[in-house]
């Protein structure tokens, strides 16, 4: 090994090939590679250098340490910052089966690098999902799957998704944040729906409606839906929808916001039975 790579390593065996070894060898031998990885990641030459032995270390340290949970958090961050977005979401996953307790991490750093990385709101909210039904997880994990639902054009999806997160909630405090998230979903589906339904009257008159009214009257909706904060829906001179109560909106998905062009992304869920 050159003097100018200190931390580089020629070689990383296979974690099975270890596995034959008494436990208390195995984790001796994972910590060894862990301060290995350590080393590694934090080399300053690191981007010179590359990065293409993290993920076999960090593999290698959780085959002989399937509870080294700080080893599948940080080498999915280093890997999804180093464009290495495969291998970073397969390696969460790998800690997703690893029995770790308030493992909702892994599944939200998933869904990070969907939504920042690859710009995939769609498959960003699925494990966002994921993340908000595992134990120990924020009730706000639910308010980020919420938003992506609502920028990947899926609002009816975040209303079936909170309803079915307050029918399980445990506490109050708990069950309080997950209503109003919930009020806040129907307000962005209202939304989508009255636009909608805006736009085809628009279409077929040529003009906005004066009156939301209008839109039933013409047969385009068969009733208002009630705003959920207990206000009423109006619609404005330029034909905008609004709500007396409540007039907030999630931006829409920005255009153009992908970081670097998306790679094929064929990795599955570590555990079969996860939505």
């Amino acid at each position: 090994m050159g003097l100018d790579r200190p931390y580089d390593l020629d070689y990383v065996p296979r974690g099975e090939a270890l596995r034959f070894l008494s436990p208390g060898v195995r984790l001796s031998i994972a910590d060894a590679f862990w301060l290995d990885t350590v080393q590694y990641v934090g080399d300053p030459r690191g981007r010179q250098r590359g990065f293409e032995k993290l993920y076999p270390l960090v593999d290698l340290v959780t085959d002989l340490d399937p509870g080294h949970g700080y080893a599948y958090q940080t080498a999915g961050i280093v890997l999804s910052a180093q464009g290495r977005l495969d291998e970073a979401d397969r390696i969460l996953n790998k800690g997703m089966g690893s029995g770790r307790p308030n493992w909702w991490t892994y599944p939200f750093y998933v869904a990070f690098n969907h939504y920042f990385y690859r710009g995939d709101y769609a498959e960003a909210a699925r494990w966002a999902r994921i993340a908000a039904r595992t134990p120990g997880a924020s009730p706000n994990i639910a308010h980020l799957a919420l938003a992506l639902e609502v920028k990947s054009g899926s609002p009816d999806d975040a209303v079936a998704f909170l309803q079915e997160l307050r029918g399980v909630a445990k506490d109050e405090k708990t069950a309080e944040a997950l209503d109003e998230q919930y009020r806040l979903a129907l307000l962005q589906r209202d939304f989508a729906r009255l636009d909608a339904a805006v736009a085809a009257y628009r279409e077929r008159t040529g003009r906005a409606p004066d009156r939301l009214e209008e839109l039933v009257v013409t047969g385009i909706l068969d009733q208002l839906p009630p705003e959920p904060y207990g206000g009423r829906y109006t619609i404005d001179a330029e034909g905008v929808v609004h709500s007396s109560k409540n007039d907030f909106r999630f931006a829409p998905a920005e255009p153009g916001r992908l970081q670097q062009p998306a790679r094929p992304y064929v990795w599955r869920p570590y555990s079969p039975e996860l939505p």
